[in-house]
C-alpha cells in the first residue's frame, strides 16, 4: 500500500508541475504581504501603531503625551463620547480634544481608536436591549423568540474586551478573507482534478483496475494520496504566509479579543462569539481546512465521472470561485444558506461575523455547525460516488 500511496503523490506532485506553481503561489504571498504592507507604509508606522495599541489596552502611557493626558482622559471618560457614523464630522469631541492649541497628530488616531474600541464594548448592551425589546413585541413568533434568546444568551457571556498589540492577526484575517481561498481553490483543482480525469484520457484506467493491486488498493490510494496533498498543499500556503506575518509583525496578541482587529474593528463587531485572537485563528484554520478537504472530495467525484480534464476544471472552478466573486462584487443581498458552500466556508469569516441560528426541531443551530454536518454530509456522499464511479471501470481476469 506504502508503494502505491507513494507513486500517486509523484504522479500528483509532478516535479515541473509543482515546481512552477510552488514558484508563482510564493511570488503571490510575497506580493500580496508586502503590497499591503508598503500601502499602508506599514513599516514607517509600526512603532506608532504598537504603541497606539498599548497605550489603548491601558498597559503602557506615553511620556510624549503627558500636556494632553488630562484633557485627552476627560473626553474618553465622558459617556456621551461615542464613535458613530458621523463622527469624523463631530467638531464637538475634536474641538475638545485638540483646544489649547496644537497637539500630537498621534493623540488623535488614539482617541479614534479606543473610540472604537469603546463602541465596540458597548455593542453587545445596545444589541442585548434591541433583542429584548423584540421578544416583547406581541406579534414575535415562537421560533423568533427561540432566536432571539439564544441570541441573548451568547451576547451575555462577551465581557470587556482585552486590547493588545495583535497586527499578525489582523493580516492573518484579511489574508484569510480577501486571497486565501482564491489561491487555494485553485491549487486543489488544479492538483485533484487529473486523479481519476487524467486516467481515463490516457485510457491507463482499464490497465491499472486489472493488475492484483488495483483490485485491492489503487482507489484507496487515490483518494488517501489526494487527501494527503491537499494537506500538503494547505499547509504550503497557509503555514508560508502566517511565518511571513509572524517574521515581520511578530506572533504576539493572542489573549486579545478577536473582535479588535486593527484595520477594520468593524469587521466582527456583531458577532455573538467571545474568542480571543489565538482562539480565532485556530478556530478558522480548523474551519478552512476541512472546507478543502471537503471540497478536494468532490473534485474527486467530478473526476471520477468525466475523462474530460477541462470539464473538471469548469465545474469545480463554478462550484467554488463563482459564489466567491458573486458576494464580492454583486450588490443585492444574499440569504445566508450560501455561506455553506465551499469557498465561503473556507473564508470562515461569514460564519463568526454574525448570528446566524436556525431553528431545527425546536432548538437553535447556528450556521457554522450546520455547515460542518453539510460538510460531513457531502464529502461522504461524493467520497463514495468517486470510488464507486471508478470502481465500475475495473476489469476483470
Amino acid at each position: 500500500m506504502k508503494s502505491i500511496l507513494f507513486f500517486e503523490l509523484k504522479k500528483i506532485f509532478s516535479i515541473k508541475k509543482t515546481a512552477i506553481c510552488a514558484g508563482l503561489v510564493l511570488l503571490i504571498l510575497c506580493v500580496t504581504f508586502f503590497g499591503r504592507a508598503i500601502a499602508n507604509n506599514l513599516f514607517a508606522n509600526l512603532p506608532h501603531i504598537k504603541e497606539q495599541l498599548t497605550y489603548a489596552s491601558g498597559e503602557v502611557t506615553s511620556e510624549r503625551f503627558a500636556e494632553d493626558e488630562k484633557r485627552f482622559g476627560e473626553i474618553i471618560n465622558n459617556p456621551d463620547n461615542t464613535l458613530d457614523s458621523d463622527f469624523e464630522s463631530d467638531n464637538r469631541i475634536y474641538e475638545g480634544i485638540f483646544d489649547g492649541g496644537a497637539t500630537h497628530q498621534d493623540v488623535r488616531d488614539m482617541l479614534e481608536s479606543i473610540l472604537y474600541i469603546k463602541a465596540i464594548n458597548d455593542m453587545p448592551h445596545k444589541m442585548i436591549a434591541t433583542l429584548y425589546r423584540e421578544l416583547a413585541e406581541p406579534t414575535i413568533s415562537p421560533e423568533q423568540t427561540l432566536l432571539i434568546q439564544k441570541n441573548i444568551d451568547m451576547l451575555a457571556q462577551k465581557g470587556n474586551l482585552v486590547i493588545a498589540y495583535n497586527l499578525f492577526y489582523d493580516y492573518y484575517n484579511n489574508f484569510l478573507i480577501n486571497i486565501f481561498p482564491y489561491i487555494i481553490g485553485f491549487l486543489i483543482i488544479f492538483f485533484i482534478a487529473p486523479v481519476f480525469a487524467g486516467e481515463y484520457s490516457a485510457k491507463m484506467d482499464s490497465l491499472i483496475l486489472s493488475s492484483k493491486k488495483g483490485k485491492q488498493g489503487v482507489i484507496a490510494a487515490k483518494l488517501t494520496a489526494s487527501m494527503l496533498a491537499v494537506t500538503i498543499i494547505y499547509v504550503f500556503v497557509m503555514g508560508f504566509y502566517i511565518l511571513l506575518c509572524g517574521a515581520v509583525l511578530g506572533f504576539s496578541g493572542g489573549e486579545s479579543s478577536f473582535l479588535t482587529m486593527y484595520s477594520d474593528l468593524y469587521q466582527y463587531m456583531g458577532s455573538p462569539y467571545n474568542l480571543t485572537m489565538l482562539q480565532f485563528l485556530l478556530t478558522t484554520l480548523g474551519i478552512s481546512y476541512a472546507a478543502c478537504i471537503g471540497f478536494s472530495i468532490f473534485t474527486l467525484c467530478v473526476s471520477a465521472n468525466s475523462s474530460n480534464n477541462l470539464v473538471v476544471f469548469a465545474i469545480c472552478l463554478m462550484v467554488f470561485h463563482v459564489p466567491l466573486l458573486m458576494i464580492a462584487f454583486a450588490d443585492a443581498g444574499f440569504p445566508p444558506i450560501i455561506n455553506i458552500v465551499y469557498g465561503r466556508v473556507a473564508q470562515v469569516a461569514s460564519l463568526l461575523d454574525r448570528f446566524n441560528g436556525f431553528v431545527i426541531l425546536g432548538n437553535v443551530v447556528m450556521l457554522k455547525e450546520i455547515a460542518f454536518v453539510c460538510l460531513i454530509i457531502t464529502s461522504v456522499f461524493f467520497g463514495f460516488g468517486a470510488w464507486r464511479s471508478f470502481k465500475r471501470r475495473q476489469v476483470v481476469n
